[in-house]
């Protein structure tokens, strides 16, 4: 029987979870020590708990009437909680001007088993005290890897509204210890190639961590450029194995700190650090949820495992069961019904070459230009329109499907109110339907976003749009959602639930936005599936034929959409054999792949290579990509994640030469020999992956 020591409570009396740690600094996690608990002691009498899947297994107690992990474990059984992590529970919250800090009584603990194994723990603040209930759900999923993931809810009890904190929303405040040193990886957000974000080229951030560090990170929904992380955290341990930390939100903070012992590395996430915001008597309220991992193997490896459990289990559904899908994009950049139905290259001649989704740009609204940025009414430029918006009839005519551009959000709504959410709500389904003034028939397939349709660090706001999402994908099946925000801002794991794909990078239509977007995508790569990350730049090149070959390659990493402003590109005349290449070939890899990086972050110097890998299918793709003419040879080309036994053939879209069998173990030993570089300002290479 494990006892825990006590610490008086008049230490803690009104220090909130936040205060707690800022007065006690370095003694790492909290709940590592049992501060702020009213009772610390042995686990409720019943209250044990095992959750497991073939990554991961985490052993749960109630402690002090807490949710304790007190074993997390890998497959090689690697612990990497020795000693129970008490995890904090809202701990402070107001009516009117008084604040109250809730007394949690552990109610009960349940377990379903329909789909997999959910926990659902309960607890309720002990009378006198303002009556809310706490609600957690700890769930495995019921096969394959990857995480545990952690969901929380409050139901508001008190008869008048509560008042939260962001700061006192603390989804995780938790320590794993590793056997060896701790190398910390974490992931730039990289939405605009910008001067105002510092770690855009640097892309993936590590750091072996030392005793009594400290790293604060920002995860952030601001469409403005700044150095942002994606909200995904790794302790690598000399790629051997590792831990990850998974936070749901779009927006938030991490604080990841060590005492004394360098292996033992708390990780802290808290909702915000400056704002508040109410909940209604009677209403439940989600709080953003976490997910806890390990993993066998280096970081590509963990974060595979990672991305095969969220396509399999919390993938947008209409993305993982259409085969069909993510669709070849276009942009045709129209700006009215005269220009659609006679601009070059015509409608059928694009309909020809391939293309499934026309995606209509901001400058079809009439404010587009009057209120920045890009419009906010969703109502049709007349003068441009004159028999109204028939976008989508006119796309479905000739088999194609229509993403529209609906920027921040209808009439500025307010979306952390009813009112204002029922009012974008409407504004949505009647364009969507057709039934808004100003519309013919059904207005689109796709609802393409931009810019602040989530206003920054909002939780309300982000709630009410998710409530927007979630009602237009149950009632209509055929919507789509394609996420951006000012480039690829909003990137986040509840978001990637929705979107049937998102822009990665934006910044622009020049010669280096290529290079731009694979420096976006690398990072990227580790936290979200391939499928999802839209490729929306080209670089406007004026060379040979490779350079079209270049800009359609580096589309074929992921969701793929081509301007049709380079309709004149000497290029454009492999366009419809590689729309077919990459529909035939490229798109069913992507669709659940294992992403390698082979070779390092991309820069203007160097060859870029990605290795994608679809084990369902036994089939993969190397994408390689020489960004100008000052780069020589290849590397070589050293493949991960292979069978070491198997045989494989590799099959080269150009260097044909190059074909023939080649074992597992080789490919991932020696390698394939540099490749020679070809003539012409810019070079790149498909290796085909046959098992």
């Amino acid at each position: 029987m494990t006892v825990f020591a006590v610490l008086p409570m008049k230490t803690f009396k009104n220090l909130t979870w936040a205060g707690l740690r800022d007065r006690f600094g370095q003694l790492a996690c909290l709940g590592a020590i049992g501060i702020g608990l009213p009772t610390i002691g042995v686990g409720a009498p019943g209250s044990a708990w095992t959750l497991q899947t073939a990554d991961t297994q985490i052993d749960l107690r109630i402690i002090g009437n807490r949710p304790a992990i007190v074993r997390m474990a890998d497959a090689d059984g690697w612990n990497w909680v020795p000693r129970p992590q008490i995890l904090p529970l809202l701990n402070q919250f107001s009516i009117g001007s008084t604040p109250y800090h809730p007394h949690w009584i552990y109610s009960t603990g349940t377990v379903d088993s329909s789909h997999g194994r959910k926990v659902t723990l309960t607890f309720k603040n002990s009378a006198p005290g303002p009556a809310l209930t706490l609600t957690q759900a700890w769930w495995a999923a019921p096969s394959g890897g990857g995480p545990i993931e952690v969901t929380t809810s409050v139901t508001n009890q008190t008869g008048s509204t509560v008042t939260y904190r962001d700061a006192d929303i603390v989804p995780t405040d938790v320590t794993l210890t590793a056997d060896r040193a701790v190398t910390l990886w974490r992931f730039s957000r990289s939405s605009v190639a910008d001067a105002r974000d510092s770690g855009f080229a640097t892309g993936v951030f590590t750091q072996t961590l030392g005793a009594s560090a400290r790293v604060i990170s920002t995860v952030s929904n601001s469409y403005v450029p700044a150095p942002y992380i994606l909200p995904l955290e790794m302790l690598d341990v000399g790629g051997t194995h590792g831990a990850y930390v998974g936070y749901e939100l779009d927006f938030g903070k991490f604080t990841t700190s060590t005492a004394d012992n360098a292996q033992a590395v708390c990780t802290v996430i808290q909702l915000w650090d400056s704002k508040s915001f109410g909940q209604a008597t009677g209403t439940t309220l989600a709080l953003p949820g976490v997910f806890y991992g390990t993993y066998v193997g280096d970081t590509d490896s963990g974060s595979n495992k990672m991305k095969a459990w969220f396509w399999a289990q919390r993938m947008t559904p209409t993305l993982r069961n259409t085969p069909d899908e993510p669709l070849v994009e276009a942009d045709c950049s129209i700006d009215s019904e005269a220009h659609f139905l006679h601009q070059e290259p015509g409608i059928a001649t694009i309909e020809s070459w391939g293309v499934e989704l026309l995606k209509q740009d901001d400058t079809w609204t009439d404010d587009d230009k009057s209120d920045m940025p890009f419009g906010w009414d969703w109502t049709p430029n007349r003068a441009y329109w004159p028999n109204g918006v028939n976008l989508r009839t006119l796309t479905h005519q000739h088999h194609m499907k229509l993403s529209l551009y609906l920027a921040n959000r209808y009439n500025h709504a307010d979306l952390g109110t009813a009112a204002g959410e029922a009012s974008e709500l409407t504004a949505i389904e009647t364009r969507y339907n057709g039934t808004a003034a100003n519309y013919v028939g059904p207005g689109f397939d796709y609802w393409r976003t931009d810019m602040e349709w989530e206003p920054t660090a909002d939780y309300l706001s982000h709630l009410g749009f998710l409530r927007i999402m979630d009602h237009m994908i149950s009632r209509h099946p055929d919507f789509r959602w394609e996420n951006c925000s000012g480039g690829g801002s909003k990137k986040s794991f509840e978001l990637a639930e929705r979107e049937s794909f998102g822009v990665v990078e934006d910044s622009g239509l020049h010669a280096d936005s290529i290079t731009h977007f694979l420096q976006s995508y690398y990072p990227a790569s580790y936290v979200f599936n391939p499928a999802q990350l839209g490729e929306q730049n080209a670089d406007f090149l004026s060379g040979t034929q490779a350079d079209g070959l270049y800009n359609f390659r580096a589309g074929f990493l992921g969701a793929w959409l081509w301007g049709l402003q380079a309709a004149t590109w000497p290029g454009n005349t492999h366009y419809p054999d590689y729309v077919a290449l990459y529909k035939a070939k490229q798109r069913p890899i992507l669709r659940g792949a294992d992403v390698y990086h082979i070779l390092p972050m991309p820069t203007a110097q160097s060859w870029f290579g990605i290795e994608l890998f679809n084990a369902a299918l036994n089939r993969g793709s190397v994408i390689l990509l020489k960004p100008n003419s000052g780069v020589g040879n290849s590397p070589p080309i050293v493949f991960k994640g292979l069978v070491p036994t198997a045989t494989y053939t590799l099959r080269f879209q150009d260097r044909t030469s190059l074909n023939g069998s080649y074992s597992g173990k080789a490919l991932m030993t020696t390698g394939v020999s540099p490749l020679s570089t070809q003539t012409g300002d810019v070079d790149s290479e498909i290796i085909w992956i046959d098992g």
